[in-house]
């Protein structure tokens, strides 16, 4: 708004480059468990980067970073970021394939484009489609009591999506590198009982998917791999047993973590990482019926160059010339490919699904998390949620081209695409969406009419909400009632 003011096309151009200079938090907090915060910068994907054409390989890939890794990495908001390099695609050296094809919904090829609309599209209803939820930490149900009353508070939960017709549920059973069930690898989530390391005196992760099931709903399990800490750099608050707490404690390892102003995270480029993170899959898919495996957006946690300065030092030593931020992408890739074939090896039935945030560019530029080689390649993922969490007249971002523009990047047989809805939205004011602002308080039927678009687009696409707490939890409001009965009541539910 404050830009339509400024009369000199100078200062136009100089505003413009300072927004775009911000790199802005996209991820939940302890204090804040919104899925992806929209950011104002969100700008337009030129279409020309969607499809890259030439597929650069690194020459030289560190199977370990032992010998490499020394003092924890310490990131301060005023040290220099990589500049934007020109874009590619990146494949890891080898590329797992598929062993077995996964049905998520019966989703048709993409068809045509739908302009954006005030008008509720036709409805293309597909009975058996993805309609999921996700689960956040926060609406886990809490594990201080008696299993009898966890078993009673996972039912009702159950339940309830049950009777709303939702047929898949994605929880959060990891979310800072602790876990809801008993680990070999990771302490006990501090927001089962309100101390990381305690536990509960049964295994709440059990309960839950044995309560989905018996709801008729798909579990998947939903993870963060690298995030250790929110808003804090301060270890001592993690359980002894912590991987990242013992990593700090030795000069020889210390380098596997990564402290920034937004927190403790495992540095993402690191094999000894991606090992642990996959061990930790297994251990999942080996002692849990979970129907998937789930990421969300949460990759490189900012573009400092110091964050893996060792190992692409390293990487640069042994001969390799890919620019700083091509050697993250493909190690983002590498990390991708490897958890897509620890699932098929242990699980080959399971579905391994990423929920990205909704603006590809700044995914790919600024978190390194290049999903147009996930869409359009096999043996990466087999299914993508976008999270599109942005209204019909998001300023910079409308949610009609923001679909259309997921929908004509998902291509690789085997890869299917659902659409995340930002639930959490409905009724009130969306800071991030500039002139469209208030949409979201004026409307109350936005999610159906997305969810008929997103059927255009390509009939029976599946859709999942963000999040729990906003359809049944604490956070239910008269306007998520009005906004969901819309939704329920259209004829693609």
């Amino acid at each position: 708004m404050m830009y339509r003011r400024i009369a000199t096309p100078v200062l136009l151009l100089l505003a413009a480059l300072l927004l775009l200079s911000v790199v802005t938090p996209t991820h939940a907090t302890p204090e804040d468990d919104v899925h992806t915060v929209d950011a104002p910068m969100d700008v337009p994907v030129p279409r020309e980067t969607l499809a890259p054409t030439t597929i650069p390989v690194p020459s030289t890939t560190p199977t370990t970073d032992s010998a490499v890794l020394g003092t924890a990495a310490t990131v301060s908001s005023s040290a220099s970021t990589q500049p934007t390099q020109t874009p590619s695609t990146l494949l890891p050296t080898t590329m797992p394939v598929p062993t077995k094809q996964v049905t998520i919904c019966p989703a048709a090829p993409p068809t045509k484009s739908v302009a954006a609309t005030t008008q509720t599209p036709k409805p293309l209803k597909s009975s058996n489609a993805l309609r999921g939820v996700w689960i956040n930490y926060m609406e886990v149900p809490k594990a201080t009591g008696t299993k009898s009353a966890y078993q009673k508070a996972a039912d009702s939960m159950f339940a309830a999506l049950q009777k709303d017709g939702y047929n898949a549920v994605f929880v959060q059973v990891r979310p800072f590198a602790d876990a809801i069930y008993p680990s070999k690898y990771f302490p006990w989530s501090k927001y089962l009982t309100g101390t990381q390391g305690k536990d509960p005196g049964f295994d709440p992760m059990k309960v839950l998917v044995d309560s989905a099931h018996a709801h008729g709903l798909k579990f998947h399990a939903w993870l963060n791999p690298f995030r250790v800490l929110s808003s804090s750099q301060d270890e001592t608050t993690l359980a002894e047993n912590h991987p990242a707490r013992v990593w700090l404690r030795d000069a020889a390892t210390a380098g596997l973590v990564v402290k920034t102003a937004g927190g403790i995270y495992f540095n993402p480029a690191s094999p000894t990482v991606h090992r642990l993170v996959n061990d930790g899959v297994r251990e999942i898919l080996e002692n849990y019926a979970v129907d998937g495996i789930h990421i969300d957006d949460y990759f490189y946690p900012a573009q400092n160059v110091n964050i893996d300065k060792t190992l692409f030092d390293a990487y640069q030593k042994d001969g390799g010339q890919l620019p700083l931020a091509d050697w993250r992408r493909a190690k983002i890739n590498a990390f991708v490919a490897g958890l897509y074939s620890t699932v098929k090896n242990v699980k080959p039935g399971a579905v391994f699904s990423i929920s990205p945030g909704g603006n590809i560019r700044h995914n790919r530029e600024q978190l390194y998390a290049d999903a147009a080689v996930w869409a359009q390649n096999p043996g990466y993922v087999d299914l993508l949620i976008p999270q599109i969490y942005f209204g019909f007249e998001n300023q910079t971002m409308p949610f009609a081209r923001v679909a259309e523009e997921w929908n004509n990047m998902v291509t690789a047989p085997g890869v299917q695409l659902a659409i995340g809805l930002a639930a959490y939205k409905s009724g009130r004011t969306d800071s991030g969406a500039g002139t469209g602002a208030a949409e979201w308080t004026q409307y109350n039927d936005i999610l159906a009419r997305q969810a008929a678009l997103a059927q255009q687009l390509r009939p029976g696409v599946g859709l999942v909400l963000y999040s729990y707490g906003y359809l049944h939890g604490d956070r239910h409001t008269d306007a998520d009632a009005a906004e969901l009965k819309k939704l329920y009541q259209g004829k693609i539910w």
